[in-house]
């Protein structure tokens, strides 16, 4: 004997297939983030995936489409892919979608201290300036009071000295350095600053005419302003 016919409905749901957009920027600065555009061709939101370069892994879940992720890779010469990808319905299995590559340039530490040969000088005189511990290739750029001087030095992997000319300290003031290390496009701003009292050169100051007769001996009082420099 046959039964009666059963006739019951069978969803078929699309395996999830995600995109990946080109990174932000394709070549970064150590440190920096770049952001990726994840969007959908199939499937059924919320979404779970993995966005990764094999070391760096952002792990997403109930995640709904198009998504902008922001990631800071700490490695280069890996690409970012999507993987473990599933939505509400299905999962993708060992699928793998996008290849985006993002090139990490290495940056300077800028935590190197600065010291110097003296810090109160004269108007118009040069001194220098030692960075210390600094790194091989990266370039050193002294800032006076916060603005750049083009004064630079190549870091050698030991002290680099700095000489500063004496064009530098035109006034009695205190001027302050600090310094920008860069690697090609990356650079930092330098976390030690250099302090340089300068000082106004003394003045001898005018002594009034005397008379003595031939052969006699007297004594001339020389002041200087600001007092108390040798004379």
């Amino acid at each position: 004997c046959l039964g009666p016919i059963l006739n019951f409905a069978v969803t078929v749901n699309p395996i999830p297939v995600l995109t990946l957009s080109p990174p932000s920027a394709s070549s970064i600065c150590a440190g920096a983030s770049v952001t990726f555009t994840i969007g959908s061709t199939a499937g059924t939101g919320p979404f779970n995936f993995e966005l990764t370069n094999g070391t760096d892994v952002l792990n997403l879940s109930g995640i709904s489409l198009p998504y902008v992720a922001t990631v800071s890779p700490t490695t280069t010469g890996f690409t970012w892919e999507i993987a473990n990808v599933s939505d509400a319905n299905c999962s993708a299995g060992p699928a793998v979608y996008g290849s985006q590559g993002v090139t990490v340039n290495p940056s300077p530490m800028g935590s190197n201290s600065m010291s110097g040969l003296g810090g109160s000088i004269c108007t118009g005189t040069s001194t220098a300036v030692t960075i210390d511990l600094s790194e091989n290739g990266v370039t050193y750029e002294l800032y006076k009071d916060g603005t750049p001087t083009g004064i630079t030095g190549v870091g050698n992997g030991g002290d680099l000295t700095i000489t500063i000319p004496g064009t530098e300290f035109p006034s009695q003031q205190l001027y302050i350095f600090s310094y920008r290390a860069s690697i090609g496009a990356c650079f930092v701003m330098g976390s030690s600053f250099f302090n340089v009292n300068v000082l106004a050169p003394p003045i001898v100051n005018p002594v009034a005419s005397v008379s003595i007769c031939s052969g006699q001996t007297t004594n001339i009082n020389l002041t200087t302003t600001p007092g108390g420099a040798d004379i």
